[in-house]
């Protein structure tokens, strides 16, 4: 499966891995020294990450953040994040360097 993905939305998913339910939008912006607007459209992207391994973003009640799955997706989602490297590229960047590969591929 390949991914874009920037390295702020993969330490996000890692930590929300590894801190299930500890981490609100605020501690991640803290943490990530970010506003916590920001954080929140990582998490919009991060969601449509998620899907794609039919996994789910969960707010708890005290707006603890959690991923929810399978075992199974949640270590493939692991697994994936390891072997991707990050871009930090724009979303037309990122369209562009698509639409090349598309173009090499076709």
């Amino acid at each position: 499966m390949f991914l874009f993905i920037t390295s702020r939305e993969k330490s996000i998913i890692e930590l929300i891995i590894k801190t299930a339910g500890k981490h609100t939008a605020l501690t991640l912006a803290i943490f990530l020294n970010v506003s916590v607007r920001t954080v929140h459209r990582d998490l919009k992207a991060i969601e449509s990450i998620l899907k794609k391994f039919d996994l789910e973003l969960i707010r708890t009640q005290d707006e603890g953040l959690m991923i929810e799955g399978k075992n199974e997706q949640i270590f493939r989602l692991i697994e994936e994040l390891m072997k991707i490297k990050t871009t930090d590229q724009s979303p037309q960047e990122r369209k562009l360097i698509l639409l090349i590969l598309l173009l090499e591929e076709g």
